[in-house]
């Protein structure tokens, strides 16, 4: 008799649950939606939006429009953005922003003297990787205490197993000029345990800061190996 009361609430309190959890679901949809528009988000055509909407990057962009307009925004971004695009290259969680927002950084000689900034020759992602490596040779104004930096570094990264990182690097110290970044590339491309590839790119670097050559991974964007995991490398 007791399994005749018991029966219907057992059949009825997983629909309860499912009409509760799509109300809430709802709720938040339409509170996202509300933000979005206080925000001006909706109303920007996709290439005028502001920088400063870049820190929306911080969790996952929503949809693939809004990386591009995120992706046309460190394109045309100026001194006064900086902040931002550190941002950016520091908490967004998509490779290919995070990278642009270095790239920016770099052009706006933002980067190589940011120790924060420096600690991304770490980070598990390539294009993050390789991007502030491209960047640091394109230092305009550094101190002797940066350069000397900055150049530490990329001697740490032409010595790892990361070889597209390490051409890259190849290339930086080649624009990074001095004497020290000179000695560095006369020793790979004189030395016999160089590779190929490795002479190569050092020997260009020392007749002159020439077009950057793209070095592309063959290892997908979601690798998460440290610049002290071995890679495949193509040269394009």
């Amino acid at each position: 008799m007791k399994l005749l009361y018991v029966l219907p609430v057992i059949l009825v309190f997983p629909l309860v649950l499912l009409l509760v959890g799509r109300v809430e679901r709802s709720s938040v949809l339409k509170r996202n939606a509300l933000e979005r528009s206080e925000s001006g988000l909706e109303q920007l055509p996709m290439t005028k939006l502001p920088l400063v909407r870049l820190q929306r990057a911080l969790r996952p962009p929503e949809s693939p429009a809004e990386v591009r307009s995120l992706l046309r925004a460190t394109e045309s971004a100026r001194r006064g953005d900086v902040q931002t695009l550190r941002d950016a290259a520091l908490c967004s969680e998509d490779p290919l922003l995070a990278g642009n927002a270095i790239r920016a950084l770099a052009r706006l000689d933002a980067l190589h003297a940011d120790e924060d900034l420096l600690t991304l020759i770490d980070d598990p992602r390539s294009r993050v990787r390789h991007e502030l490596v491209r960047g640091l040779g394109m230092a305009s104004r550094p101190t002797s205490a940066e350069r000397d930096r900055v150049v530490e570094l990329l001697l740490t990264v032409v010595r790892c197993d990361d070889v597209d990182a390490g051409a890259l690097a190849l290339q930086s110290l080649g624009r990074l000029g001095g004497q020290d970044a000179q000695s560095i590339l006369a020793q790979v491309a004189a030395s016999p345990s160089s590779t190929r590839m490795q002479r190569a790119f050092a020997n260009q670097a020392l007749r002159g800061p020439a077009k950057i050559v793209t070095v592309t991974s063959r290892v997908p964007e979601t690798d998460t190996s440290a610049p002290g995991a071995s890679k495949r490398q193509s040269v394009d």
